[in-house]
């Protein structure tokens, strides 16, 4: 059903690109709320809405890193082991909030100019995320042994 609907709307939203100078059009404002007309965006906001999706994965990153760090000096029954768990909790909510983002955008942004952009994206994004996401499961469940 969805992918249906997806497909109405790309349909939709494509044709009325082809006569225009937009790089892309989107269904969603910057702020996620559904706009009644689809929105032309330049390359440079496309590109800036894509970058801003990019620097979270970015800092999720380093905080995977920061995290697996102190789980190899961290001893599993410790208080500070315990801090750790928590910390890694919450940055796996902030990787799912990133990854609705990201399929959201990948939902909303159609390119007739380059029609795989979006595709590359998400799936280049969702690569990223999933990895992060790994790494903060893995010491999670390492420091709770469930």
């Amino acid at each position: 059903m969805f992918a249906e609907l997806n497909r109405k709307l790309y349909d939709w939203v494509v044709p009325k690109g082809l006569g225009s100078q937009a790089f892309a059009f989107s269904t969603r404002d910057k702020n996620g709320k559904l706009l009644k007309d689809p929105m032309e965006l330049s390359r440079k906001e496309t590109l800036d809405r894509l970058s801003e999706i990019n620097q979270q994965i970015g800092k999720m990153k380093l905080i995977a890193n920061k995290a697996q760090a102190e789980f190899k000096e961290a001893e599993t029954d410790t208080d500070a082991a315990r801090n750790l768990a928590k910390r890694c909790t919450a940055a796996l909510e902030h990787c799912a909030k990133i990854s609705l983002q990201n399929d959201m955008m990948f939902e909303s942004m159609h390119s007739p100019q380059d029609p795989y952009l979006m595709d590359r994206k998400h799936a280049r994004y969702a690569e990223q995320l999933d990895d992060i996401a790994l790494t903060l499961s893995s010491i999670l469940k390492a420091i709770c042994k469930d």
